[in-house]
């Protein structure tokens, strides 16, 4: 027979055997029974999850030997209410309130009133019976025996089954004899019970007493401190109790090394003045992580370009470079604001869109699926670059790749070109600087309307633009030319006739020179990807200058072809 540990609050284990049958609710007033605690105060848990009582052992999911914990319920206790729907043969299923402490028997005597007909009388050979959770209980002695809170039912709603059966005489006796012997366990039980209480009282007094001892410890031992820290306070001398400001200094050593091809340790250190041996080390290097935490998020073209440097540089760092940047670094302009960047001349005109002619699909041939040369050889560049990502990526963060691919963005990309469909002819066209902020783009389309009303402003998708000034048209992915689309917050209104009628008129040939002239500033952009060059991984020092002016370079002699074997003997 299989058994469960159970974890009494008393800091104590008690054992119960159990069968498959055997439901959690028994388990946990078998332990209480024991150990002397009120059954309906208390809950059972495994590895911090709580078990439903109603389940048998065999459906638990519980493993043999078990360890089950006794934790201190917070509900009603005996005064809990479930709701109980009972569910009649060809009747409709009716739902009441039950305490949990009520039997089947006086819950079937409570039914029938609402179903108009005695749910607890036999007829003929047939008496009640009721199922809950795959168990029957059948017969007046059994129904008047178990209650709702024994099969596992504590609060809640709960379905039960309610059918007339034919109990033979073995059937009959046996559910005597299985109800006189939980009577015998459970008197057995009971005769520790009051003992066990008892005992259980007087170590929760006695844990009380003790509890409340150590907490007035703790206060008077406050109260002492309290009353001792005035008087302690009036004899700090004057030197200690004001506070240590200490400058923080900072030590470049800018001397250049003697050889120049070498690499020597003149990197710039950070230091204190040495006036006071009682300067904390530890505030000391708080406030070189702080400064070099400020120095790393500093958005200016010379720090963003210092680890790029150090990178390209066959792998190496030159730490004689680092104290003339750091003496660099506190002169560098930040890149400016997106408020900063003066308008430019919007150049605002209106125009029909081209309407392109219906294309006739044309078949494709079966030489289109197949595979050549060429494809190949694009596959197999893209496959190497995709490697070369992977493997060859430098050491630095996202963060720095993103503000790098956005300097080169701005650099790029210093002109837009915005479209936004009028109806479905139609398209209005502005030019805006990379650097303006999204907000311009609102007040330019606010100008044009001839109306104030309410409206917002999405790319493809449904994605939203942001009315704000803290990002410009690289940061929302604007530049160099996008299609913006305008939706009014009233459905009801049209919108061609909230278009102004100052803007200049032009065909859609003029508008695309327009739009080409002002782009025309614009150069290719190409996006850091911090991949270290696989000639740059070999860690060689550069060559030597010493031989640059010598005659055309000789190539090694090539090996010759390696002698068969046969002919060196």
């Amino acid at each position: 027979m299989s058994s469960v540990t159970v974890l009494c609050p008393n800091a104590r284990r008690c054992t119960v055997k159990v069968t498959p049958g055997t439901l959690l609710k028994q388990v946990l007033e078998e332990a209480c029974l024991k150990e002397g605690f009120e059954l309906d105060a208390f809950y059972l848990t495994n590895q911090k999850r709580r078990v439903d009582l109603a389940l048998p052992f065999r459906l638990s999911g519980l493993p043999n030997n078990a360890t089950l914990e006794m934790v201190q319920a917070s509900g009603a206790g005996a005064g809990a209410v479930a709701t109980i729907a009972l569910q009649v043969p060809l009747r409709v299923r009716m739902e009441r309130q039950f305490a949990v402490n009520e039997s089947l028997w006086s819950m079937l005597q409570a039914f029938s009133e609402m179903f108009g007909e005695n749910l607890t009388a036999s007829q003929g050979e047939l008496v009640p019976c009721c199922f809950y959770m795959n168990r029957q209980y059948s017969g007046e002695e059994e129904l008047q025996h178990v209650t709702l809170s024994s099969i596992g039912i504590v609060s809640g709603r709960c379905l039960i089954r309610y059918q007339r059966l034919q109990l033979t005489d073995e059937q009959k006796a046996e559910i005597a004899w299985r109800l006189a012997e939980d009577a015998a366990k459970k008197e057995a039980l009971l005769s520790h019970y009051a003992q066990k209480k008892t005992e259980n009282e007087v170590r929760e007094r006695l844990e009380a007493t003790r509890l409340a001892q150590f907490e007035e410890e703790i206060r008077l031992e406050r109260e002492r401190k309290q009353a001792e820290q005035p008087q302690s306070s009036h004899s700090v001398p004057q030197s200690v109790a004001q506070p240590v400001t200490n400058p923080f200094v900072r030590d470049v050593l800018g001397s250049p090394p003697r050889n120049q091809s070498g690499w020597s340790f003149d990197a710039p250190m950070f230091s204190t003045a040495p006036e006071s041996a009682g300067n904390d080390r530890l505030s000391n290097l708080n406030r070189l992580l702080h400064q070099v935490d400020t120095s790393l998020t500093t958005p200016s073209f010379q720090q963003s370009e210092r680890i790029t440097n150090i990178l390209a540089d066959q792998g190496r760092v030159p730490l004689s470079r680092l104290a003339v940047e750091a003496m660099e670094e506190d002169t560098t302009n930040a890149i400016p604001a997106a408020s900063s960047v003066p308008p430019c001349d919007r150049q605002s005109v209106i125009f029909f869109r081209e309407v392109e002619p219906d294309q006739v699909d044309s078949q494709l041939t079966e030489e289109f699926f197949e595979v050549g040369i060429d494809d190949l050889k694009s596959r197999q560049k893209e496959l190497h670059e995709e490697v070369q990502m992977l493997t060859q990526r430098a050491l630095v963060p996202k963060v720095y790749i993103s503000r790098k691919n956005r300097e080169a963005k701005l650099d790029a990309y210093r002109h837009t070109v915005i479209r936004i469909p009028i109806g479905q002819e139609r398209l209005i066209q502005a030019n805006f600087n990379s650097g303006e902020p999204v907000s311009r783009l609102y007040e330019w389309v606010r100008s044009v309307l001839s109306r104030n009303v309410p409206f917002s402003l999405h790319l493809v998708l449904n994605e939203p633009v942001e009315d704000t000034d803290a990002k410009n048209f690289v940061d929302m992915d604007l530049a160099p030319k996008s299609t913006v689309f305008l939706k009014l917050k009233d459905s009801k209104i049209n919108i061609d006739t909230l278009i102004s009628q100052r803007l200049l008129e032009c065909t859609n040939e003029e508008a695309n020179k327009l739009s080409a002239d002002w782009l025309s500033v614009n150069t290719i952009f190409t996006p850091f990807v911090g991949v270290v060059v696989e000639g740059d991984r070999n860690g060689k020092r550069p060559a030597s200058s010493v031989h640059a002016t010598t005659s055309e370079f000789v190539p090694p002699p090539q090996k010759a072809t390696p002698a068969p074997k046969w002919l060196k003997r």
